[in-house]
């Protein structure tokens, strides 16, 4: 098992988390750095105020910050120290697939392959984190959510847990990606507007209980409205009409959330 995962690259632009997006910014051995990407508006602030809702709604995130310039998001490396490192494999190479196939797998066969990874004393709370973590990416939508964003992390043979959220970005907000779905399949549909019952379905097949599985929508969509006076609060002038598109796009993710209950 051991033999398969790679270990956080040494020297390189950022983790390859999900390489074909690395920047060209030096190597900082503290910190993962997401730097601009062309012809995408303020998408270091985008992860940035995502990771903010996350962390509200009580999620694992690792410390992140804004670079100065507000142009690079920095995300502490969260495998360990330099001289200790934890090896780290993204849900690709853990479920045998390619780069390429990133897209392919649905959400249920995801957590089912998740569960075959870690103790049987974790299984329960990992399928339940993973219906937080697709709920959330439902919430912000973020239809860039796909099996490189996943991953674990090992730290012995019997010691394998889920890497800490890290990389979210709400897509939809891109006029390009306006008409975008979903990374991954949910419940036979990729859509943002998933029909009554889907969440209720997966969340059984995560062995949830349907007032659980309730309570986790509720709480998300609370958090969000907590979360979003502090990020008022804390942008930039030249930044409130971009994060007011963002709250616009949440709150849609919430309400169907809800709807796909």
């Amino acid at each position: 098992l051991l033999g398969r995962v790679q270990v956080l690259a040494e020297g390189a632009d950022v983790a390859p988390l999900d390489a074909e997006t690395a920047g060209t910014l030096p190597y900082d051995a503290e910190f993962l750095q997401r730097p601009a990407a062309p012809g995408f508006a303020r998408v270091a602030f985008n992860r940035w105020c995502c990771l903010r809702v996350a962390k509200r709604a009580g999620f694992e995130v690792p410390a992140f910050e804004l670079s100065p310039d507000r142009a690079t998001l920095r995300v502490r490396r969260f495998d360990g120290p330099r001289d200790a490192r934890l090896a780290y494999e993204d849900f690709c190479s853990l479920m045998g697939l390619g780069a390429g196939q990133k897209y392919e797998p649905t959400a249920e066969r995801m957590v089912s392959a998740a569960t075959a990874f870690v103790g049987a004393v974790q299984r329960t709370a990992v399928r339940r984190e993973l219906f937080r973590r697709h709920a959330l990416a439902y919430l912000l939508r973020n239809g860039d959510a796909h099996l490189k964003t996943f991953g674990v992390l090992y730290g012995g043979a019997d010691d394998v847990r889920l890497a800490p959220v890290h990389e979210l970005v709400t897509t939809s907000v891109y006029p390009e990606f306006r008409d975008d779905v979903p990374a991954l399949v949910l419940g036979g549909r990729r859509a943002w507007t998933p029909k009554k019952g889907t969440w209720r379905r997966f969340g059984a097949h995560c062995s949830l209980a349907d007032r659980e599985t309730q309570s986790i929508l509720q709480w998300l969509a609370q958090a969000l409205e907590a979360e979003i006076p502090e990020l008022e609060r804390d942008a930039a002038a030249g930044e409130r009409e971009f994060l007011a598109a963002l709250v616009a796009q949440w709150r849609t993710g919430a309400a169907e959330l809800q709807a796909g209950y």
